[in-house]
């Protein structure tokens, strides 16, 4: 496979080759010919996505700008294939001292913070894709989230934090802003109840303390009292206010233009349908959201 080193080396003799560009003119048809006539491909040939580039052929320096820019779109477009695709997004900052989670949405309509999609299926058993969007800012001291879900069903069985809230009708946040091995899953029902935990991967996690999750504002459109499924279109709302002190494993103070690896998700594994779709795409062969290597980037202004 070809790799970002080669890149780096055959650009640098590319660039190096541009530069005596003026000098090669001189050679002659008859060498020109010739040259040709000597040149065969070899194993060293660069190959991105079945496209095959002829390395630099003895005695005649060809390469010029449409070949440099050729290579470089194309290597663009092998990494956007590769497995590991990353989605990228900005995450504005609001300078407002916010309590009531409540108010989150409006906030969010006045300072124009858009809405991303939770939608992608990477699983074909688990083809349902519910209508799933939320946006996103932070402030000086809490990261603000509003999700808005319209499902065929919802339900809302746990009504305490640290209950096993991804059986219900769950969004969930995934992060890791120490910048570390250590990420977070913070894991919210459709009624506002959280499961939290910390670790390096899915074992062995540890759970947030009540002291902890109870900083966690949150605001739902169902109200906070749990209930059993509830079957037929169902539309809900909810509002998180995570302040920077949740992060129980560190001392986050601020971040400020910090570069977050995250992901979101949206799942519902006792509903009637089950289903488990993601904000950026995990290749895996069974459903698993503890998949750091899957995070895309989050940046905070």
């Amino acid at each position: 496979m070809f790799g970002f080193k080669n890149l780096i080396f055959w650009l640098k003799n590319s660039v190096f080759e541009l530069k005596n560009t003026n000098s090669d003119k001189k050679t002659t048809n008859s060498e020109k010919k010739n040259t040709n006539s000597e040149y065969s491909p070899s194993q060293d040939d660069l190959v991105l996505s079945h496209i095959r580039l002829p390395q630099r052929q003895k005695n005649n320096k060809t390469y010029n700008k449409n070949t440099l820019s050729f290579v470089l779109i194309c290597y663009l477009h092998y990494l956007c294939l590769s497995t590991k695709i990353r989605q990228i997004m900005n995450i504005k900052k609001l300078n407002i001292n916010i309590q009531d989670a409540k108010d989150v949405p409006a906030v969010f309509d006045e300072a124009n913070i858009a809405f991303n999609a939770i939608g992608i299926i990477n699983w074909e058993n688990y083809n349902y894709k519910p209508d799933v969007q939320f946006r996103i800012a932070h402030t000086d001291n809490a990261i603000l989230i509003h999700y808005r879900v319209t499902e065929k069903s919802v339900r809302a069985k746990y009504g305490e934090d640290g209950g096993a809230v991804y059986k219900d009708s769950c969004v969930e946040f995934f992060s890791v802003p120490g910048g570390d091995c250590i990420y977070y899953n913070i894991e919210c029902n459709c009624i506002g109840t959280i499961l939290m935990e910390a670790g390096c991967d899915r074992h062995g996690r540890e759970v947030a303390p009540l002291e902890v999750t109870q900083q966690i504002k949150r605001w739902s459109s169902l109200g906070n009292e749990p209930f059993e499924e509830r079957t037929g279109e169902c539309s809900w709302e909810l509002a998180l206010i995570i302040p920077y002190s949740v992060f129980f494993k560190h001392h986050i103070q601020t971040l400020d233009n910090q570069l977050v690896k995250a992901n979101f998700y949206k799942c519902g594994d006792e509903l009637e349908t089950p289903h488990y779709v993601t904000w950026n795409p995990i290749k895996t062969e069974q459903p698993d959201y503890h998949r750091p290597e899957f995070f895309g980037e989050t940046y905070f202004e």
